[in-house]
């Protein structure tokens, strides 16, 4: 693990301390950066950079006092987007100058030996992924108030702290059931008991009528053409078949005909072919017929009774 014990103020960071101080303004951290810088022979003080910078991060949070005189700075850093492996060795704490608007580096320390050998991240093995909180207590003149530059499109949760998140998300999240006791109304909707009359439902009301005309039925009092039922008009005719009766000229078998007194004289079929069974009529009377003055039609008989 990198041993970077013994941070230093450049020259340039006093400077600065000495302007806010002056000015009565804060000192404003603006970001950590890291690098495999070796620093051999040079002064820490004549620093205003790192001398082989390998990536910056955005302050996490807004610096924390950790004792007189000190104040804990937090960067989140991580591997990704470094393109080669490379030992970090050292790093600085870099605050924001109020008239250049330019990055003034105000803390440094240099692991030497003891840096940690950094592997490069593309995003395809995430066994490679490095990611940890790194915080520098560094030290500020009771004189100077502290604050940090956030940009919070650039700040990011530790891994820990989402997957952690993320857990107790899903746990609430599968929670059926009440566990801060929302009520009905204050969530719109209506109590688990109530009712609600048929009008506000869209339906009628317990007791109410229909007209026939509603429902699709006829009046009470109403009329149907024979047309309309199916039957025949008033004015129409049937033939005997149509209503099962026997043809106007039909006979009948004598086993057909059962014996009887015929109400009214039975008039034989009308011929002049006697050569074969013809009967025209059968007449009675009492007063006997003379022969050749009472005449007979051919095929009568007449009968004489007392």
């Amino acid at each position: 693990m990198a041993n970077f014990h013994g941070h230093q103020i450049p020259q340039a960071g006093r400077n600065l301390m000495a302007k806010l101080i002056a000015t009565g303004r804060p000192l404003a951290y603006s970001s950590v950066k890291v690098g495999d810088g070796v620093l051999g022979g040079r002064l820490v003080s004549g620093l205003t950079e790192l001398i082989g910078l390998k990536k910056s991060f955005p302050i996490f949070a807004t610096p924390v006092r950790s004792g007189d005189g000190r104040w804990n700075v937090t960067a989140i850093f991580n591997n990704a987007g470094i393109d080669q492996d490379f030992w970090w060795r050292e790093w600085g704490i870099f605050a924001a100058d109020p008239d250049t608007g330019q990055e003034v580096l105000v803390a440094y320390a240099n692991a030497g030996d003891t840096a940690d050998y950094i592997h490069a991240w593309t995003g395809s093995d995430d066994s490679s992924y490095v990611e940890e909180q790194i915080t520098c207590a560094c030290v500020v003149s009771s004189e100077l108030t502290v604050e940090a530059v956030l940009d919070k499109s650039q700040l990011f949760a530790p891994l820990e702290a989402f997957e952690a998140h993320q857990e107790e998300f899903e746990g609430h999240l599968n929670h059926k059931g009440n566990p801060h006791e929302v009520t009905p109304e204050q969530i719109g909707a209506a109590k688990t008991g109530h009712t609600h009359p048929p009008a506000e439902a869209g339906a009628a009301a317990a007791n109410h009528t229909h007209a026939p005309a509603d429902i699709g039925a006829a009046p009470a009092s109403h009329t149907h053409t024979a047309a309309q039922v199916g039957a025949s008009p008033s004015n129409h005719s049937h033939t005997a078949a149509q209503v099962g009766a026997a043809p106007a000229s039909h006979a009948h078998a004598a086993g057909q005909i059962t014996a009887g007194t015929l109400v009214t004289g039975v008039l034989a079929s009308y011929g002049t072919d006697y050569g074969t069974s013809r009967l025209r009529n059968i007449r009675a009377g009492t007063g006997d017929l003379t022969p050749g003055v009472s005449a007979l039609n051919n095929g009568e008989i007449y009968l004489v009774y007392e």
